[in-house]
């Protein structure tokens, strides 16, 4: 009887390993009013190469509260052992206050890795508030030491940290600087400042 053997018909490749997450990034605590910061969360896979990663945000931990941004490419087709390259995020997407980001990776065999709250963002966009509660001083003064009544109020979730008073000959600070921006209070780290100042 007649017989042929063909070698290596074909090959079959298997991973069943997950890809790898390494969080090199601890929580964000400056507080952001802008876009423009990276976050240092890397990708890696031995083994059947990585496809993509994402992230996603939530305003609660564990994947919790209200979805602020759907799962989205940090990168795509990656195609490499690893991923390192820092990355940012859709700043828009962010909530006023705290922001947890979480991440997942696949690798081109299906497997997946998964890390909830790998880091979080602090946003405050809302400009700080002040309440002139005070009447033009019509006395003429001739000694320092007068207290005005003017307050000063933070809604965004950051807090004050210093306040500032600058004097002007002239209404709208026109005419000639009189004093350069002076400190009322420094460190302040509250919601509101109210103390009368001189």
């Amino acid at each position: 009887a007649l017989s042929a053997n063909l070698l290596d018909v074909f090959y079959v490749k298997k991973d069943t390993a997950n890809p790898v997450i390494s969080n090199n990034q601890l929580g964000d605590d400056s507080w952001r009013n802008s876009q423009g910061s990276v976050y240092n969360v890397d990708f890696s896979d031995t083994t059947a190469l990585l496809e993509n990663a994402q992230y996603a945000i939530y305003s609660g931990t564990g994947l919790t509260g209200t979805n602020l941004k759907v799962w989205t490419n940090i990168a795509s087709a990656i195609n490499s052992n690893s991923y390192t390259t820092d990355w940012s995020m859709d700043f828009a997407a962010l909530q006023q206050g705290s922001n947890y980001i979480s991440v997942r990776v696949y690798d081109k065999a299906g497997n997946t890795a998964f890390l909830n709250d790998a880091f979080y963002v602090k946003k405050d966009t809302t400009n700080p508030g002040i309440t002139d509660n005070q009447p033009g001083d019509t006395a003429w003064r001739n000694v320092s030491g007068t207290v005005y009544n003017v307050d000063f109020t933070d809604s965004g979730n950051s807090n004050l940290s210093y306040v500032e008073y600058t004097v002007y000959s002239a209404t709208g600070r026109t005419g000639s600087m009189v004093l350069n921006w002076n400190t009322v209070a420094t460190g302040i780290n509250a919601a509101s400042y109210t103390a009368d100042w001189s």
